[in-house]
């Protein structure tokens, strides 16, 4: 029986039962021969191997295509040229229907004192800039002609996020005591996340300092969006994003929450 019902209808084995004997069954597992070995599953490190062989791919492409230029010009000769390829989405400006110039950018910010270094760690610095843009402006008129979209669509969302998390902690203030304490653990927690929006934001911008040469130091700012950051379209919205961190960051001080351990590198430090 199963839970009170009977079940009918299944006969016990007896020792009349014939089920013949087993010989034709182990003569055919003989004939088949041992069992064929099965496939191997892939390797779980297939996945980054492959990663470093499509890198390994790029940097020789890189080599073939882009030799490495030893002087300031030769790097903006270089980036003039691919300049040229970048998609509308890349050279698009947030306030204007012009194109970004990014052979400009290079000159003002590395050839404003002409082609003249004045000392070895200048030169060095310099170059270093002039060869990170140079890459990226490869990567950009090539295999990663998209990232620009992706780069705005990841700017809006993380402004859209920051903006309603703002609503939702000036709600928060008009709780009960007893309430605040209650939900006051979760909320620290909840802006810690925050704030990993605004990481991978100013990640963004930090890349987009990197391809437009700007000064180690340059920090993004709504005096110098249009001028030194040349307009770039995420960067709209990454002041917005910052804007709204730090009022987040108020309002949860005025909630007495301990948020001092959200500790943000900022663009600078990031680059």
């Amino acid at each position: 029986t199963f839970e009170g019902t009977r079940v009918t209808g299944i006969r016990q084995a007896t020792e009349d039962d014939n089920f013949g004997d087993f010989e034709g069954f182990q003569s055919g597992v003989e004939k088949q021969g041992p069992a064929k070995p099965s496939r191997a599953a892939p390797s779980t490190s297939s996945g980054a191997s492959q990663i470093q062989e499509e890198k390994n791919q790029f940097d020789a492409s890189f080599q073939d295509t882009m030799p490495t230029p030893q002087t300031i010009e030769q790097f903006r000769d270089k980036i003039k040229i691919l300049a040229e390829k970048l998609p509308n989405t890349t050279t698009k400006r947030f306030d204007s229907v012009k194109k970004i110039d990014f052979v400009k950018s290079f000159e003002r910010n590395l050839m404003k004192k002409g082609s003249r270094l004045f000392n070895q760690a200048s030169k060095s610095s310099m170059l270093g800039r002039a060869k990170r843009s140079l890459e990226l402006i490869t990567m950009l008129a090539s295999s990663h002609s998209n990232l620009p979209i992706l780069w705005n669509k990841i700017v809006t969302c993380a402004r859209d996020e920051l903006v309603r998390a703002l609503l939702l902690l000036q709600e928060a203030r008009s709780l009960p005591s007893e309430d605040k304490r209650e939900v006051k653990s979760k909320l620290v927690v909840f802006v810690s996340g925050l704030g990993e929006y605004v990481r991978v934001v100013r990640s963004i911008v930090a890349t987009i300092a990197d391809l437009l040469t700007l000064d180690p130091q340059a920090e993004l700012t709504a005096e110098k969006i249009k001028s030194s950051w040349s307009s770039f379209s995420p960067l709209d919205g990454a002041l917005s994003v910052e804007d709204c961190w730090q009022k987040v960051l108020k309002v949860s001080h005025k909630l007495g929450l301990e948020v001092g351990s959200v500790n943000l590198e900022t663009v600078p430090e990031i680059r």
